[in-house]
């Protein structure tokens, strides 16, 4: 009885659906389709000679615009990567998703042209974007924190009966990253753990070569907290060994939003 309804989920899993086949974060429609990152293509353009842009267009206006008052767009983090649960927000309404999520590090930031979150943000529709975790794999503690976080949303909004559960550590907030790369290739072991805190000078990881001998130390640009680690201990020179976030005053994104 829609008389009886106090609200709808639209869910679309598996959006990409060729980048879901494909294990890549690109919109690979065919072998003669450009290879785009789809979640870079928001609002789309249904008009268009290029696949992703098309799909993105159709996806906007057939299902994002018009039938939404808010938005969560789940994801994990890239293949050889973990994340924690964590959580972009933009907007003062998207920090209080965010706070109702209840994640582990939640990032004030702009975010990127294109990008699900932000193009929705900027039509008036208030979204974050959740990530859970890491890759290809069923996570049962990300999955279970995730529909907590998912259904304090809607309890906040009106949509469940009941409060929102707001239990656990207060989440990390941040507003800027750093990345630490690897300055070589080599075998990485990192010294550190998600969502540790880290000082300026510390050493996060080391390389070795194939026999086992140390031959660079990584050490921490900054202080901070460690939002994420590569798993694989295969490294190549420039490639993500871990990545930081901190707090900064200077930085254009507030406590209760961006400009």
């Amino acid at each position: 009885d829609p008389a009886a309804l106090s609200g709808i989920v639209v869910a679309v899993p598996g959006l990409n659906q060729p980048g879901l086949l494909n294990a890549t974060r690109n919109y690979s429609g065919s072998v003669y389709a450009s290879a785009l990152n789809l979640n870079r293509q928001m609002p789309g353009d249904v008009h268009s000679d290029e696949v992703a842009e098309v799909y993105a267009g159709r996806l906007w206006n057939q299902i994002f615009i018009g039938n939404a008052d808010q938005a969560i767009d789940l994801h994990t983090q890239s293949r050889g990567t973990l994340y924690p649960i964590y959580v972009f927000a933009e907007t003062g309404e998207a920090r209080r998703m965010a706070d109702m999520i209840r994640p582990d590090i939640i990032k004030m930031d702009a975010g990127v042209k294109g990008a699900v979150e932000n193009m929705l943000n900027a039509a008036g529709v208030p979204s974050v974007t959740l990530e859970l975790a890491g890759p290809e794999r069923f996570d049962p503690v990300a999955i279970a924190r995730g529909l907590t976080g998912v259904r304090n949303v809607m309890k906040d909004m009106g949509i469940l009966a009941g409060k929102p559960v707001l239990e656990g550590p207060d989440p990390f907030i941040g507003n800027v990253t750093r990345d630490v790369s690897a300055p070589r290739g080599g075998y990485a072991h990192i010294l550190v753990k998600l969502g540790d805190p880290v000082t300026k000078g510390q050493a996060l990881a080391t390389i070795a070569d194939p026999f086992g001998r140390t031959v660079a130390t990584v050490t921490s640009p900054m202080d901070g907290r460690v939002l994420s680690v590569g798993t694989s201990p295969a490294r190549e020179i420039g490639a993500l060994l871990v990545r930081l976030i901190a707090w900064s005053d200077a930085e254009p994104c507030k406590p209760t939003g961006c400009h």
